[in-house]
């Protein structure tokens, strides 16, 4: 062994120790079995028992409308004979709801067995009157009665849906299409609102060159609504880089 704890390089720190190599060399295997089992000792301490998890953790919906969470709880222990893995999981919603708002889950507790799952859902059911600036941060804690230091939770947030117009500006077409300096030319175009709330009293502005050279106001587009626009101009020199943009949105 003195030889091989010399191949490592050991014996000249073992010399100035004044420790034989191969004392030296056991000690090491020794101080890295002792790390090992303390790594060993410190993941199976920091394992979960339980998870608790939601795919989708963020609902927007409308005022009076109800969110949905469907969520997994997870026995993560190994599944043992006689059931000795098996845990009893109490559930708890935690979190403060606006006022009108309700919220229920459709179950209590879990019996699960090593490795099992169960599923549960969370309610939550805004007020007809919600204001957008209205919310929930609802919690669902999971404890096992076995073990309730090792409790899990996932939290969820329900949310007011913000309704907003979405505008945009397609099927340019000049005519001519080909102009040169001087020539009267009519740019036209389609505005489309694709968003879910109206536009109201908006304008469409028409620009040359980064000139303004037309505006078309007083517009109003319900969801889905499309509105034609025409701008007659008179081509300068040069470019003619054309641009629109709306306003009022």
């Amino acid at each position: 062994m003195n030889d091989f704890a010399e191949t490592l390089g050991l014996g000249g720190v073992a010399d100035q120790i004044g420790l034989e190599p191969w004392i030296l060399l056991l000690l090491l295997i020794l101080l890295i079995v002792i790390l090992l089992i303390i790594i060993i000792i410190l993941l199976l301490k920091g394992k979960k028992a339980i998870r608790i998890y939601a795919l989708e953790k963020l609902h927007e919906v409308d005022p009076g409308e109800i969110a949905e969470f469907q969520i997994t709880v997870q026995n993560q222990c190994k599944q043992k004979p006689n059931g000795k893995n098996r845990l009893i999981i109490g559930l708890e919603r935690i979190g403060d709801l606006p006022s009108g708002w309700k919220a229920e889950m459709n179950k209590g507790s879990f019996d699960l067995d090593g490795g099992e799952s169960g599923e549960l859902k969370l309610t939550v059911k805004t007020s007809p009157s919600a204001s957008m600036d209205e919310w929930a941060n609802i919690t669902v804690k999971a404890t096992p009665q076995e073990k309730p230091k090792k409790a899990a939770a996932v939290a969820t947030i329900t949310m007011i849906k913000e309704h907003k117009p979405d505008l945009v500006i397609t099927n340019v077409t000049h005519a001519p299409v080909s102009f040169k300096g001087g020539d009267v030319v009519t740019t036209s175009a389609t505005v489309e609102n694709n968003g879910d709330a109206p536009a109201e009293n908006i304008a469409v502005v028409f620009y040359v060159d980064g000139e303004e050279r037309g505006r078309l106001g007083n517009l109003n587009l319900v969801p889905g609504a499309k509105a034609k626009v025409k701008f007659p101009w008179k081509a300068g020199e040069g470019e003619n880089h054309i641009n629109m943009k709306v306003e009022g949105v």
